[in-house]
């Protein structure tokens, strides 16, 4: 476009240099956005109440089967857009159980953690007269969430009220279609008999079993303190 200029149309001379790119305040803004990013969804996987040890436990930094490791991590997907199936860990102790189930709520950080051991104690405290949850809202809690992670099965000291306990989440959640991660140091013979069957049942119609083999990682990864 032309411009009127001493009596004479000529066209502007345009100056590319302010526009030249800044690298050093480009690459400085891109790491704060992605320092606030992680900081952001670090805050999410917090919300999901997994143990600070797995706050940073991800399929990527898992060493272990990549087939079974592609399995989990496709359902993990799969969670996210409302898939309502249940998986089911098994393993031996140290096998990264734990590491895998948590990595499933950094895909889907809607979901909740709880371990058998914590929630027999909310049970526990529920009872007392002055608590500010019964029972019935304990569980209620772990009824809602898009995908529930459900840790340390077969940990409870009463066996009878963590089949009770179990059976209420599993059924209620199954009928709302929504979907869990089981974990448990049994292998497949020794969950099924423990769970019994009217929980066997509600979990056998959309199930993905995973069986974890091999030593315990860490022992074999563990730091040797030096006295």
């Amino acid at each position: 476009m032309e411009v009127l200029q001493d009596g004479k149309f000529t066209k502007p001379i345009l100056d590319f240099s302010i526009f030249t790119p800044d690298k050093e305040h480009d690459e400085k803004v891109l790491k704060e956005r992605e320092e606030l990013e992680k900081k952001e969804f670090f805050e999410l996987v917090k919300k999901t109440m997994i143990p600070e040890r797995y706050y940073t436990s991800t399929f990527n930094n898992y060493t272990g089967n990549e087939t079974q490791v592609n399995q989990i991590m496709q359902y993990a997907e799969k969670t996210v857009r409302n898939y309502n199936g249940i998986l089911v860990i098994l393993g031996g102790y140290g096998t990264g159980k734990t590491h895998l189930a948590c990595a499933c709520l950094h895909t889907n950080t809607n979901g909740r953690y709880i371990d058998m051991p914590t929630l027999e104690i909310e049970i526990e405290c529920s009872r007392d007269f002055s608590a500010k949850e019964n029972k019935a809202s304990v569980l209620e809690k772990y009824i809602k969430p898009s995908l529930l992670v459900i840790d340390e099965i077969g940990r409870f000291q009463n066996p009878i009220a963590e089949k009770q306990a179990l059976y209420y989440i599993i059924n209620a959640r199954y009928n709302k279609k929504l979907s869990t991660v089981l974990v448990s140091n049994f292998n497949q013979k020794e969950f099924g008999e423990y769970v019994g069957n009217a929980t066997t049942d509600r979990i056998a119609e959309k199930r993905i079993l995973i069986e974890l083999k091999g030593e315990s990682y860490r022992q074999s990864h563990g730091e040797k303190e030096t006295v």
